[in-house]
């Protein structure tokens, strides 16, 4: 099911506070996972609770290659205009803002559930992000870290002064 809003912006009702995260890849991802913990109920994800605590970013390398599967699963363009709107209009003071769903009056369609790893989870409340913030906390980290964790190419074959074979 999923309600649909008009643009009058009355009774709109923002939360959330500023944090400051550090500047790490994983941490920014975890970030990325922490803002979605407040969007979607994912408390039955195994171990949610260390890979949203951004603060406390030196995983291991199993609980990083978690957190990168986990993004993937969770990815923006799954879940844009289902739980996360890119509107920069709803993000005057920040790069991202928060809204309690009873509250929200722009023109999203916000649906109650999302499907998220073959499993329905309640949309508690919605997120409004621009760009950048997306570009910041998601796409760059998520790139950096899979570059981090793919295993190194061998190094190239020395030439051989022999003889070519055409």
């Amino acid at each position: 099911m999923a309600a649909v809003m008009g643009r009058v912006q009355v009774g709109l009702e923002r939360f959330g506070h500023n944090v400051t995260i550090p500047v790490t890849p994983k941490a920014k991802l975890m970030y990325y996972v922490d803002c979605l913990c407040y969007v979607l109920d994912l408390r039955s994800i195994d171990d949610i609770g260390s890979l949203r605590d951004y603060k406390n970013y030196r995983l291991s390398e199993d609980m990083t290659a978690k957190l990168i599967a986990l993004c993937l699963v969770l990815s923006p363009d799954k879940l844009e205009g289902k739980c996360i709107f890119q509107d920069d209009d709803m993000c005057p003071d920040t790069a991202n803002e928060f809204y309690k769903l009873s509250a929200v009056t722009s023109t999203l369609a916000v649906s109650d559930s999302v499907v998220i790893g073959g499993k329905r989870t309640r949309v508690q409340k919605i997120m409004c992000y621009e760009m950048r913030w997306l570009q910041s906390n998601y796409l760059t980290p998520l790139e950096e870290l899979m570059r981090q964790m793919r295993p190194p190419s061998p190094p190239p074959r020395p030439s051989s002064p022999g003889c070519n074979i055409l």
